[in-house]
């Protein structure tokens, strides 16, 4: 008998879905399975697309939980086979679990015929020895459900083989077996050095679950997986992004605290000091943020008003102006800033610059999005390559046009007239080599006008940005060349639009009554709020102004309170129960007014905002 380990519960034996060892049949019929074309030889057995590398990788990290979860319990699966790895349709594993291992010729309960004489081979070298010995008890042990994984591990990427013959080898990583699911390519380098680790004969020396799961292999191998353009046309952006935020994840977990003090009436220039003198291998460690002369505990929210009100402070500017749009410097609209922004190309303040690449740099590693309007080619500038074209920049007009709507839509709208035109002979234009524009180069001449504009005029800028954001070489070298414009945008900006519905789902009411209106009456408020006004109120709430690529990480609790009061750090608002809609719009809309104002809530308006 046994049971299957669905972690962290046990549950009843039953019909759970595919083995491990059929993942290629999973969302496909085993007649209707696509496959590549004839592979090289050199290459491998060719490479099945209906299931993607870095989705194996998670099962397998899923099903190293599961072995961590037992352990810990002082328990053993006893019985860790591709055949034994069950996997429902959103590919959560189950692990069937005997009481001890059974070496007999038909093996472990198998869901098919003929696999029980090959599960043999996964049972460790010092399990067969303790049958052929006549142990009595030839039970398992946490050392062998560890070569068991290792052997999982290499037979679902490579093929069966003989594990106990692999294992005398110092590098158990030989050729490609049969049925293989991917190319080599596709195959992060990690692995050979994981495998060697696992699949070894002396269990002192093999990895356990905990030491497995922070390995290379599970931290850092999917960025491998991205450098891959075949796989990288296979992954939507949004499974992408996830990606890159578990690896983020990784990068900066368990790293030290910096402490970093600013002013409100100086931040632009204390934040840019500050990561002036902040060492690159740094970036990934977390700041503890405090403003003088205010008292706040940072948890989060302190570092985020930080950030925010950087930008707030550097894109409202005028002297002079860091960055302006099409019209000029900063107009203010519903949403806030209206249009999109490029540096000032009349600034010659490099180093400022810079350290705003710096800092969007690390608002990325620290999965902090910011509500910045930059002009899309500014983020393709940031990905591209000093001195090389770059498949971030624009191909072609009609992508130069594409960037030149997002900044200035009205000279985008003559341009693209100009390239429709039957005959433009009689616009009397001159392209900047002195070569009168005509049909046949009235394409190079509109590609040239839009660099110019977007790129050449402000280069100096650009340049200095992309050095700061590409200063943390072990991210920009492994990760960024994976990005579009568009996925960075979306990491660093998160949400395009905020929506009144959507926020005020993220409301969670505690310790009212069923007869308090209130939560009713914010509810409403909070839905009918245009989108300026549900920015601040996201920041009095969070100190975000954007929502995050899926949503809030948390939602907004709002108390029951005898004042209003804000915790920004845990995302919580308290405020009294208000006897009508009237009154509580009335104090919502001056805590926002005192918000957008001072930048922090004022005692003498009778609501407080408190960061920590």
């Amino acid at each position: 008998g046994g049971w299957y380990l669905h972690y962290p519960y046990a549950c009843a034996r039953g019909t759970l879905g595919y083995c491990m060892d059929s993942l290629q049949q999973r969302r496909a019929d085993a007649a209707a399975a696509v496959v590549r074309g004839p592979a090289d030889a050199s290459d491998g057995p060719a490479a099945r697309e209906d299931i993607n590398p870095w989705e194996v990788q998670d099962v397998f990290r899923a099903v190293l939980q599961l072995l961590a979860y037992l352990h810990a319990q002082e328990l053993c699966t006893n019985n860790l086979t591709p055949y034994t790895v069950l996997l429902d349709d959103s590919l959560k594993p189950s692990v069937f679990v005997t009481g001890a291992p059974s070496l007999s010729p038909k093996g472990p309960e198998a869901p098919k015929e003929g696999v029980g004489a090959s599960t043999r081979r996964y049972f460790a070298p010092e399990l067969h020895v303790a049958a052929s010995a006549e142990c009595p008890q030839s039970t398992g042990t946490t050392a062998g459900d560890m070569f068991a994984f290792g052997c999982t591990l290499y037979a679902v990427h490579f093929g069966e083989t003989d594990f106990h013959r692999l294992c005398q080898s110092t590098r158990p990583w030989t050729a490609m077996g049969r049925g293989s699911l991917f190319k080599s390519t596709q195959i992060s380098q990690s692995m050979p050095d994981l495998l060697h680790k696992l699949i070894c004969k002396d269990p002192g020396e093999r990895l356990t679950a905990n030491e497995a799961l922070v390995h290379a292999y599970f931290s850092q191998s999917y960025v491998k997986v991205l450098e891959n353009r075949d796989n990288r046309l296979l992954m939507d952006s949004r499974m992408k992004v996830s990606q890159f935020n578990a690896y983020l994840e990784q990068l900066t977990r368990d790293r030290p605290e910096v402490p970093l003090t600013v002013k409100r009436q100086s931040l632009v220039n204390d934040v840019a000091e500050a990561f002036a003198s902040l060492p690159s291998e740094m970036f990934p460690c977390r700041l503890n943020v405090s403003f003088v002369d205010e008292s706040a505990i940072d948890f989060g929210g302190v570092a985020n008003e930080m950030f925010g009100e950087f930008f707030r402070q550097l894109f409202t500017a005028s002297d002079p102006p860091f960055f302006e749009t099409s019209g000029g410097r900063a107009r203010a609209g519903e949403e806030g800033l209206e249009g999109t922004f490029l540096p000032c190309a009349a600034n010659d303040h490099l180093f400022l610059y810079e350290m705003t690449g710096r800092i969007l740099l690390k608002c990325l590693i620290d999965r902090r999005p910011v509500h910045v309007r930059l002009a899309p080619i500014v983020f393709r500038y940031l990905l591209s390559e000093p001195g090389a074209p770059s498949a971030a920049m624009p191909c072609n007009v009609w992508d130069w046009l594409s960037d030149m709507e997002e900044f200035d839509a009205v000279i985008a709208r003559s341009m693209r007239q100009l390239l429709l035109m039957p005959d433009c002979s009689h616009c009397g234009l001159v392209r900047r080599c002195g070569e009168p524009v005509t049909v046949a180069n009235r394409a190079q001449y509109v590609e040239e006008e839009i660099r110019w504009r977007l790129v050449d005029s402000c280069r100096s800028q650009l340049e200095a940005m992309r050095q700061g954001f590409q200063s943390f070489a072990a991210l920009h070298d492994s990760s960024f060349s994976a990005f579009t414009c568009t996925e960075l945008m979306v990491c660093l900006c998160g949400e395009d639009s905020i929506d009144g519905d959507v926020l005020a789902d993220c409301l969670e009411f505690r310790m009212w009554d069923q007869t308090d209106s209130t939560p009713h009456f914010l509810c409403t408020l909070v839905r009918a709020m245009p989108p300026g006004d549900l920015r601040k109120f996201l920041r009095l709430c969070t100190s975000l102004t954007t929502i995050p690529l899926g949503g809030l990480p948390r939602k907004i609790t709002v108390f029951k309170s005898a004042r209003f009061y804000s915790h920004t750090c845990f995302s919580q608002l308290e405020i009294p129960d208000y006897e009508s809609l009237e009154v509580l719009r009335s104090a919502l809309y001056t805590a926002l007014a005192s918000l957008e104002v001072c930048g922090e809530m004022q005692e003498d308006v009778d609501v407080q905002a408190v960061p920590g």
